[in-house]
């Protein structure tokens, strides 16, 4: 199976030293955990890539300035890994960090500038025109970084749903897609107000989508919802350490009782399980490097991997499916990573 790592380059990226490629094609092996490098495609800082439901095409927005105009590209994945460009569009939005793919449109967040960018998606999976700008306002109580609203995260809730998990203002918000006019439309009616100051940052669910988890960057919190019939509702919050936090990125098991998230103050990955409407501490593990910006779980739910930004690696730990342990396996060294993509098998 392949994924896909996005790496910093340019040395206005969130990275004291970027080196990275761009994106990088990765081959790996579910049965001992390998990681073979295929090939790289260089685009400026490209950010959560998004390979779409088909398999077969990757979206990558440049997180860097407005000013150095961003781009936002369409890739063909070939049979062996490898990017081809198809086309790319201007991103009207500073440090565009991730991405969604909804009702033939695709969806951007911007940090920087505290906009949603929504372009259409032609029949052959081409970047159209800009359709749709969604600008979020507000600030909130950390005087520095959150002076200003800071969209992180565009989540697919359903094919007509999606949350933009914004940290500046501590909100998920909802948006509905409205068929006839072709727009997302704000659905305040499922909005979510996270603890204040706590840096609402990423958020997943099961596959049942009967519960949410949120991790708050600044606070280092992790926030558990479940679903009602009206919207979701926080059943446990639960801390990573003391302190000023870094905390990044939050993943559910397929299972649906595991949860991981990323912390790049202590450099570990903490462990989490479901239980009685709680979140329960299974361990804190080493997440092999210095920074670990992004953690993502394979398709067979046997592997998790964690991009160690400042590390220059990407390591692989086995999960224990019975325990939710992680144990390290190995790593492969990859310049700067930022983030994986997975191209899910049998697409």
């Amino acid at each position: 199976m392949y994924f896909f790592a996005g790496s910093y380059t340019e040395t206005d990226a969130p990275a004291p030293a970027p080196k990275g490629l761009g994106i990088v094609s990765c081959s790996f092996d579910p049965g001992d955990g390998s990681i073979r490098i295929i090939d790289s495609q260089f685009q400026r800082n490209p950010a959560y890539p998004i390979v779409s439901a088909n398999g077969m095409f990757l979206y990558a927005a440049e997180e860097i300035l407005l000013s150095e105009k961003p781009r936002l590209v369409a890739y063909k994945i070939l049979e062996d890994g490898r990017l081809a460009t198809i086309n790319a569009a201007a991103l009207p939005g500073s440090y565009g960090c991730h991405l969604a793919i909804a009702n033939q449109t695709l969806l951007v967040a911007n940090y920087g500038s505290g906009n949603i960018s929504v372009y259409s998606l032609d029949e052959d999976h081409q970047i159209g025109p800009l359709i749709q700008n969604i600008q979020h306002t507000g600030s909130g109580i950390h005087k520095e970084r959150q002076e200003a609203s800071h969209p992180h995260m565009v989540y697919l809730l359903n094919d007509q749903t999606v949350y933009c998990v914004d940290l500046g203002i501590d909100m998920a918000k909802a948006y509905h897609f409205e068929v006839d006019a072709k727009k997302w439309k704000p659905l305040p009616s499922l909005d979510i107000q996270v603890k204040q100051g706590a840096g609402a940052r990423h958020m997943d669910m099961d596959l049942k989508k009967e519960w949410m988890v949120l991790i708050g960057e600044l606070s280092g919190e992790v926030f558990l919802y479940r679903k009602t019939k009206t919207g979701f509702e926080c059943m446990d919050t639960v801390s990573t350490g003391k302190g000023e936090m870094t905390a990044a990125a939050i993943r559910v098991h397929a299972n649906g009782r595991f949860i991981y998230c990323s912390e790049r103050t202590t450099n570990c990955i903490y462990a989490f399980k479901i239980s009685a409407n709680k979140l329960q501490s299974i361990g804190v593990f080493p997440s092999g490097g210095k920074t670990p910006r992004d953690i993502a779980i394979d398709p067979t739910g046997k592997w998790l991997l964690s991009a160690n930004q400042n590390g220059n690696t990407i390591a692989v730990f086995s999960i224990d499916q019975l325990t939710g342990e992680l144990r390290f396996s190995g790593e492969c060294s990859i310049p700067t990573p930022s983030c994986i993509c997975w191209r899910h098998p049998g697409t």
